[in-house]
């Protein structure tokens, strides 16, 4: 079992793919389409999974949650949370 790491989202416009930074500022991980990923929305935290679509902008990247009543536009700046199997990459 992994651990859930809180992280705020980057686009990287090279590898258009958005990056998870940690509260150092380190890449911990990336997101792309069908990646799990636990929105931090309005205090309170929805699971979901990133999904794809060109008609979605800027990135076309969005997060839908499991439940399919929240679709939300992936954007510089959101919070949430990823699982990190890597025990190396978790913050001491």
């Amino acid at each position: 079992m992994g651990t859930n790491l809180h992280v705020q989202l980057t686009y990287d416009e090279k590898a258009k793919r958005f990056d998870c930074r940690n509260r150092l500022d380190e890449v911990i991980a990336s997101l792309l389409n069908g990646d799990v990923f636990t929105l931090d929305h309005l205090n309170t935290t929805v699971l979901g999974t990133v999904k794809f679509s060109p008609e979605c902008k800027p990135y076309g990247f969005y997060f839908e949650s499991n439940d399919g009543q929240l679709k939300v536009e992936l954007t510089d700046g959101m919070k949430g949370y990823v699982e990190i199997q890597d025990q190396d990459k978790v913050m001491k």
